[in-house]
């Protein structure tokens, strides 16, 4: 599905939503095209932004040139921030939908991930998964569960069950 993407080169008009300074904001759009990696490859946009492609007389749906590292894989309609650039169209937010949380918060802390959620935060993989839930309760479910140490290996806790 994935094609060869031509950058919008030829912009004949700025987008219709200009600041009060003549810059250029960002604009929505919804996903139309996605690559098998799930990356955004096309959108139309939501305010339909007066806009002009080389390639497409009618400009309804746009070549995505980039998108930020950030972004998670993408979905069919879902509804993306997109600013216009020399080189061409770059996806820089995918915003969450109406009935979805927002995703945990994620912190660089010095090299030290800190991944908050506020019910609880889980890594999940197709035969195991990790869930450390705001009441201090921690699962570990998989097909098997190994621990090693060099040094003291504590547990503790009232009852300590083993089977």
């Amino acid at each position: 599905m994935s094609t060869a993407v031509t950058p919008i080169t030829d912009v004949t008009k700025k987008i219709s939503t200009d600041d009060q300074s003549g810059n250029q904001l960002p604009c929505l759009g919804t996903v139309t095209q996605i690559n098998k990696l799930g990356k955004i490859s096309a959108i139309t946009f939501l305010a339909d932004p007066v806009i002009t492609h080389p390639n497409d007389s009618s400009a309804s749906e746009m070549p995505i040139t980039a998108q930020a590292k950030h972004i998670s894989t993408a979905d069919f309609g879902d509804i993306v921030l997109v600013q216009n650039t020399q080189q061409g169209l770059v996806v820089m937010a995918l915003l969450s939908g109406e009935n979805e949380a927002p995703a945990a918060h994620i912190v660089n802390n010095q090299g030290n991930v800190v991944v908050n959620g506020a019910k609880s935060v889980s890594l999940t993989t197709e035969k195991g998964s990790i869930s450390v839930f705001s009441s201090g309760k921690v699962l570990l479910e998989g097909q098997e569960i190994e621990a090693s140490s060099e040094s003291n290996f504590s547990l503790s806790g009232w009852p300590l069950r083993l089977n």
